[in-house]
């Protein structure tokens, strides 16, 4: 190998490198926008959820329908996304395994006005952590949001502590 063909490598490398941190970067100022999507078809929820939502510092995002929910997850980086089990053409549960299926680290939260939908050992096989019961405790689902994004904090920093510790030649 020739010196120049080395040295064209180490700068590819060292792109590459860079572009990861940039990535990684984005990811972390993502987590710190506090999106959460929510899909359900019934606009009284979804008004009353973004109440809620805004009120405590997230930044809802709303889909009516799985095909929505998609589309949104296809345009933005979200971490959250509460949905309906009960939803036009596909419901929640086969919404719920794609998205885990597409991405594993999105947190899938269960919305149901049916209290016999909310089988818990269904719901967790197909990807969802938690389920809420309409009409639901606010201050569970609040909790459970907020134990969300702590993780996703907690995570971000543990990779920053690393990224700062590695060797840079």
């Amino acid at each position: 190998m020739t010196l120049k063909r080395f040295k064209d490598m180490q700068r590819a490398i060292g792109a590459q490198i860079a572009d990861a941190h940039q990535r990684l970067k984005e990811v972390r100022r993502n987590i710190l926008n506090r999106r959460v999507l929510v899909v359900d078809d019934e606009p009284l929820f979804l008004g009353a959820v973004a109440s809620w939502l805004e009120s405590w510092g997230y930044h809802p995002l709303f889909a009516k329908s799985a095909e929505d929910a998609l589309d949104v997850l296809n345009d933005c980086i979200i971490w959250v996304v509460l949905i309906d089990l009960k939803l036009p053409t596909v419901d929640g549960i086969t919404l719920c395994r794609r998205i885990r299926h597409q991405c594993p680290l999105i947190t899938c939260l269960a919305v149901t006005g049916n209290p016999a939908m909310s089988r818990l050992s269904e719901l967790r096989a197909a990807g969802f952590e938690d389920c809420f019961i309409k009409p639901f405790d606010w201050n569970r689902l609040r909790r459970s949001l907020a134990g969300v994004f702590a993780r996703l904090e907690y995570w971000a920093k543990q990779n920053d502590d690393r990224d700062h510790h590695q060797p840079h030649g």
